[in-house]
């Protein structure tokens, strides 16, 4: 919890000192969309083999602030999460998956660079961030340090402004967010082939801003 509050704490430094020399552009919130695929690790010591991966689907809402070349997110989202495993470790894992579901509490740093194309604004983003997982439960099993699961991640893609008056838009973006393994997978292997794997997915984000 420590590094969360001191990552947030980094995050509302950078973007202060963005706001101090950018003049604040506009505010808002809406809903998104998060997908991740792959996410988890594998482990080969022969003869044994245990590959695990996790997917994931997200619905959450967001308020974010723009400062023109930079805009900072925060977001409350709630998702199901399946755990598939393989393994021929014989009386141990099997093969086999689970369901569950998790909360998640998460804040992005995008830089971006407008273009005006009248009526629209397009622009390309480049970024990080960082989900920390508040609740995680698979069946009837609840971690006891949903913490352990939360994770870093790298964000691209390219986002549109659409005006619908003088102060008010419509902001549609479509990112690509790479995942870093979280803490649990990075602990979870002792074998001495054993290798963490990426998450990745799409993040859809559709909101309402007005300008300050």
């Amino acid at each position: 919890m420590k590094k969360v509050i001191a990552l947030f704490i980094i995050f509302v430094c950078v973007g202060s000192a963005l706001s101090a020399q950018i003049k604040m552009a506009a505010a808002g919130g809406g809903a998104l969309f998060d997908m991740s695929f792959g996410n988890g690790g594998k482990a080969e010591e022969s003869p044994y083999r245990l590959e695990v991966s996790e997917n994931f689907t997200s619905f959450g809402a967001f308020g974010f602030i723009d400062l023109i070349y930079a805009e900072i997110d925060v977001y409350l989202a709630y998702g199901q999460l399946t755990r598939i495993w393989e393994s021929n470790i014989p009386s141990t894992y099997g093969n086999g998956s689970r369901s569950g579901n998790s909360a998640s509490f998460g804040f992005t740093l995008l830089g971006k660079y407008p273009i005006e194309l009248s009526p629209f604004t397009i622009f390309p983003l480049l970024g990080i961030g960082y989900n920390f997982v508040l609740s995680y439960k698979l069946g009837t099993y609840e971690e006891d340090k949903p913490g352990d699961y939360s994770q870093f991640g790298f964000l691209g893609g390219v986002g549109m402004d659409f005006p619908l008056s003088d102060k008010y838009f419509l902001r549609a973006e479509g990112l690509l967010v790479i995942r870093l393994s979280s803490k649990y997978y990075n602990d979870l292997y002792n074998f001495s082939g054993a290798e963490t794997t990426l998450g990745i997915g799409p993040r859809i984000k559709v909101a309402v801003g007005f300008h300050l």
